[in-house]
């Protein structure tokens, strides 16, 4: 079993044994380490604000976010956030900005480079740089071959009648 699913299974049994109510106290309350952080819980919250469409807010969250923790796990995904806003405004070279800088933080500060690297061709490809858009497609399928991202990007270049790697 790998780490990841040792600690996730872990947390699990945790809470359950911690939910139990306890017969003195009849209290039900999970141990700390199980609670979300402030920087998660505020970065759940602003994308919140996207998923109902309030993207003015969703980006003063996601903004105040990275000012807030310019250095957490999860600025990639404000930063990912704010793209996403700018990208459904079709303001594409606003949303670029923002996906490359979670490019740029590296896979192990973030989860979300290759949805990063799949938007930022989306965004070249919806200003008519097709070609640009299948270079950012082609070296995710390199670079990440099984992953999420590279299934995406391997559906976007069939659509655009290129083989895919």
């Amino acid at each position: 079993m790998s780490t990841m699913k040792t600690m996730k299974r872990t947390a699990f049994l945790m809470l359950v044994f911690w939910t139990i109510p306890n017969q003195a106290t009849n209290a039900a309350t999970p141990p700390p380490s199980l609670l979300k952080s402030d920087a998660e819980r505020d970065v759940i919250r602003a994308q919140n604000l996207l998923d109902q469409g309030r993207e003015s807010e969703a980006l003063l969250s996601f903004s105040d976010f990275v000012r807030r923790y310019p250095k957490d796990y999860f600025v990639g995904d404000a930063y990912y956030g704010m793209g996403e806003v700018f990208f459904r405004r079709k303001q594409y070279n606003d949303a670029i900005e923002y996906y490359r800088k979670i490019i740029k933080l590296g896979s192990q500060k973030t989860k979300r480079i290759e949805d990063a690297v799949v938007r930022v061709g989306e965004c070249l490809d919806a200003q008519g740089k097709t070609d640009e858009a299948i270079v950012e497609w082609e070296a995710l399928l390199r670079r990440f071959p099984k992953s999420a991202g590279a299934v995406r990007a391997n559906e976007l270049l069939l659509g655009k009648k290129r083989n895919p790697l």
